[in-house]
């Protein structure tokens, strides 16, 4: 077969992706029109993947499209468990071919979440009317290198004092320092030394701190993990509220 006849192949492709996850949560991702139930399976919208020529690609934007989803129930939805893709497969002339598992948040690209439903002749139909607040949340991680990489953290790796210490950075950094962290009243001064003395000394943080040794004394009264946590949490909510408010107005004065 020429070349030119595989790549005619691969263009005819129809790619579905097949998700896992609680009973409840891929519920509550149906009736919000983010999966697709077809054949008794829930997918990922098969038309998100037209432009696929390789698996490879299937993968990419599969794995970009659960990591705002899941990022998003974290957020806004934390009753909600974490929802994976289980396996791939590719359509052709009739015949189904299964590729190998994959992760949930494999790389991060660049698309949007639309709705379609399966009918029964196996067609797919498109559904209008989803979540404004998730196309706003969609349209964030889309526009927004720093918000990407809090909630790459946040997925990815474990939720200790290195870790914290990394998203704070990276949101202070995007507001300007930690000067305007304080001055537009997402922390007061007292809050943010005792979360960086902690962090950063092993009397106080162990060794999970971020420093192995340190010549400072460490702080009377250390924080704990479980504030700490909290701490930031409670700023990085403050943070991506100010920023969706912010793409609201922008949508609305257009």
């Amino acid at each position: 077969m020429s070349l030119g006849g595989i790549e005619g192949v691969r263009r005819e492709t129809r790619w579905r992706v097949h998700v896992t996850g609680g009973a409840a949560t891929l519920e509550h991702w149906l009736q919000g029109q983010q999966l697709v139930m077809l054949g008794g399976n829930y997918l990922l919208n098969p038309e998100i993947f037209s432009g696929c020529s390789s698996v490879q690609e299937v993968r990419c934007v599969a794995g970009n499209t659960l990591f705002k989803l899941n990022r998003y129930a974290a957020t806004y939805l934390p009753s909600l468990g974490r929802i994976r893709a289980q396996q791939i497969s590719g359509w052709e002339a009739g015949m189904e071919t299964h590729y190998v598992k994959v992760d949930a948040a494999i790389a991060i690209a660049t698309a949007s979440v639309e709705v379609w439903v399966g009918e029964a002749d196996g067609s797919m139909r498109r559904i209008e009317g989803q979540s404004p607040e998730v196309l706003l949340w969609d349209r964030l991680l889309n526009v927004d290198d720093s918000v990407v990489k809090v909630e790459r953290l946040l997925e990815e790796q474990a939720h200790d004092w290195v870790n914290l210490a990394r998203v704070l950075e990276v949101i202070e950094r995007d507001m300007g320092g930690k000067s305007k962290l304080i001055q537009q009243g997402f922390s007061n001064r007292t809050e943010r030394s005792l979360f960086g003395s902690t962090a950063n000394h092993p009397a106080a943080a162990g060794d999970l701190a971020r420093h192995g040794v340190s010549k400072e004394e460490p702080p009377d009264k250390p924080m704990t993990l479980p504030d700490a946590r909290a701490y930031v949490e409670r700023i990085r909510q403050r943070w991506l509220r100010a920023k969706l408010d912010r793409l609201q107005y922008e949508a609305s004065a257009l």
